[in-house]
């Protein structure tokens, strides 16, 4: 069963290493690879581009909030 888009979102903040003490590049480089892990083993889950473009999406927000 493949997981909401809200749930991957919130599965990918959850497990993010990121700490505040690290610079906000380095913790974007943590959301990022995460994303990348969802994409690759879920992405056969969801209709075609669909979980690309939401991660896309989700990474552009984490950016702005890290002021990148």
């Amino acid at each position: 069963m493949s997981r909401t888009l809200a749930e991957v979102a919130a599965y990918i903040d959850e497990h993010s290493n990121a700490l505040p003490t690290q610079s906000p590049q380095e913790q974007y480089e943590h959301f990022e690879m995460l994303a990348i892990a969802v994409l690759d083993s879920e992405f056969d889950n969801y209709p075609e581009d669909v979980l690309q473009e939401f991660l896309m999406d989700y990474l552009a927000t984490k950016r702005k909030q890290l002021g990148l």
